[in-house]
Parts: structure tokens; C-alpha cells; sequence
């Protein structure tokens, strides 16, 4: 644990995503507040989510999802309002072209540059994923990012990771948001 905090500390992280866990915290405890009619279970439970976010510095997306079922909030709008700053944006997967079989694998041909950036995670991030295959490591809005890389929406990949959500098709149909 330590010599992840080390490692923390020794790359720098974007301003903006600094911020998720502040903004989700405060959502969150909104949302609560909005919800329960018992004053003195809201001051507990914030108090208790105040405690539980006070030394973190990313929001794990296993938590995100554990929390959206717990308090029964709505995934795609939490993570919209979470994380608005992202600068993921969607992967172009399909392009017009005169040549058919260029048209058909270009989807399978991106690069994985083109999807980290599109994903907004940091390089080598990416590739540390990919090899240990953890997906309790994933930050949650890395599971936004990917969402919106592939133009899914963002609880589609969250219960698919950390539910029983079905395997997203990607790139076949589009969505509409």
C-alpha cells in the first residue's frame, strides 16, 4: 500500500481529475440528503462518507458501483455530473470509405494510442492494466472513459465489470444518448 502511494505521489495527476472525488463526495452526500427524511441518519451517513473519502485521492470504480447500488442512484447521471471535466471522448470506430475491407477492420486497427487518449488514460496506465487484468484497479472514471470511447453508456461497463451486465457490443449499432 505504501509503495503505491509512493508511486502516487511521483507522477503527476491532471488537476481535473483531482477533482472527481470531491465532486462525487459532494454529489453523493446531496443526493442522500435529498433522499432519507431522518435527519439524524443523514448526519451518520455523511459523516461515515466523509470519513471513508477524507484520504483518497481516486475514486475506484468498484466503489462508484458498490455505492450506485447501494444508495440507488443513476449511474449515467451521476457520472456526467462527476465527471463533466473528462476529456474522454468517443473512439471513431467507423469511417466511410470506398474500400470495403478498410471500412470493415478499421474498428480492429486503431491504435492503442488513439484509444487511451480517447479513453482519457495516461499511457502507461493503460498498459498496467492491461497486463495485470484487475479490474477492482480500474478508477471509475477510467470505466466512464472507456464507456465513452465506445459510446456506451457509462453503467453498461459499470455493471458489466462489477454487476451482471451483459458484454457490451461495441462499434455494431450505434447509441443514442
Amino acid at each position: 500500500m505504501q509503495q503505491n502511494s509512493q508511486i502516487l505521489k511521483s507522477r503527476e495527476i491532471p488537476e481535473y481529475k483531482k477533482q472527481y472525488i470531491l465532486i462525487f463526495k459532494n454529489e453523493l452526500i446531496d443526493f442522500i440528503s435529498k433522499k432519507k427524511h431522518a435527519e439524524r441518519q443523514i448526519t451518520k451517513e455523511i459523516d461515515n462518507i466523509e470519513k471513508l473519502f477524507s484520504d483518497k485521492v481516486f475514486l475506484m470504480g468498484k466503489r462508484f458501483y458498490d455505492f450506485s447500488v447501494e444508495y440507488d442512484f443513476d449511474l449515467n447521471i451521476f457520472c456526467k455530473k462527476v465527471f463533466a471535466s473528462s476529456k474522454a471522448k468517443k473512439l471513431n470506430l467507423v469511417i466511410e470509405s470506398e474500400n470495403l475491407l478498410k471500412a470493415l477492420v478499421h474498428p480492429f486497427l486503431n491504435s492503442q494510442s488513439d484509444f487511451y487518449t480517447a479513453a482519457d488514460i495516461d499511457k502507461t496506465r493503460f498498459s498496467r492494466l492491461l497486463k495485470l487484468n484487475k479490474l477492482n484497479e480500474l478508477y471509475a472514471d477510467e470505466v466512464y472513459g472507456l464507456a465513452i470511447a465506445f459510446n456506451l453508456l457509462p453503467s453498461q461497463l459499470f455493471e458489466y465489470f462489477y454487476g451482471d451486465g451483459e458484454r457490451p457490443v461495441i462499434g455494431l449499432t450505434p447509441k443514442l444518448r
